[in-house]
């Protein structure tokens, strides 16, 4: 609900108007595009194939991770460049480069992301 309440001068008397609304469906929107914005904010920075974060996601945040290193914080960054994909896709076709790319990132998440280890 919003209540919303005007104080106005009638025939030399103070008025009060008060408007209460029922604001579910404007929340309700406002929910949705603030989901939506979140959900295509992670498209963004996730490559569709892989899941693994992209070049725009650490390009925006070139300044937080410069701070980083300055602080005591530990920070590693690592590009993975798969030598021959191109030779792959070539001679075997993109969906046989795209799953060699899969696998590489299910291995990269599995064995360098787990804390675990």
């Amino acid at each position: 609900m919003e209540f919303v309440s005007n104080v106005y001068g009638e025939d030399n008397c103070k008025v009060i108007q008060c408007n209460i609304r029922n604001i579910t469906k404007r929340k309700n929107i406002e929910k949705s595009l603030l989901e939506s914005e979140k959900r295509f904010k992670n498209m963004s920075y996730h490559d569709s194939m892989t899941g693994l974060y992209n070049r725009t996601y650490f390009c925006g945040k070139h300044d937080a991770f410069g701070q980083r290193c300055f602080s005591s914080a530990p920070l590693s960054i690592m590009s993975i460049d798969i030598d021959g994909l191109k030779l792959t896709n070539d001679m075997f076709g993109h969906q046989s480069g795209d799953a060699l790319l899969i696998s590489a990132a299910k291995i990269y998440i599995q064995h360098l992301l787990d804390k675990s280890t």
